[in-house]
């Protein structure tokens, strides 16, 4: 799980569309959000994620037993915050799916399950 986590919160410090976002972040919000704070949350969620997505892909179970509880949970939160939280979180989702981690998890994903026997690195 370290394989992912750590070099999937490694790479979103060093995107530099996310140092972007979180100074615009910081600007917009004056100083409320601040830039390294955002900058940290970003980047252990994605690694989370991550490590999510490496231990799914090692245990089997299906993905939307991830996906739809994270979905929903953040579709209940959405009515909770302010709409500048909203279009903060939907700009942190995107700039944070960049080319750097793209590539990064893809690799990680498909060697992993290419080494693994059982599993088919097209499928999984």
């Amino acid at each position: 799980m370290l394989t992912a986590l750590v070099p999937g919160a490694a790479i979103i410090r060093a995107e530099p569309l996310v140092k972007i976002l979180c100074l615009q972040v910081e600007e917009t919000t004056t100083g409320y959000v601040r830039s390294g704070m955002l900058r940290k949350v970003i980047s252990l969620g994605v690694g989370f994620f991550a490590a999510l997505g490496v231990m799914q892909i090692l245990s089997g179970f299906p993905l939307h037993y991830i996906l739809l509880p994270g979905y929903l949970l953040v579709l209940g939160m959405m009515f909770m915050c302010s709409q500048l939280f909203i279009g903060i979180a939907f700009d942190s989702c995107t700039v944070s799916t960049g080319p750097m981690i793209i590539t990064f998890v893809m690799a990680l994903a498909t060697g992993l399950a290419e080494v693994l026997e059982e599993f088919d690195p097209l499928m999984d």
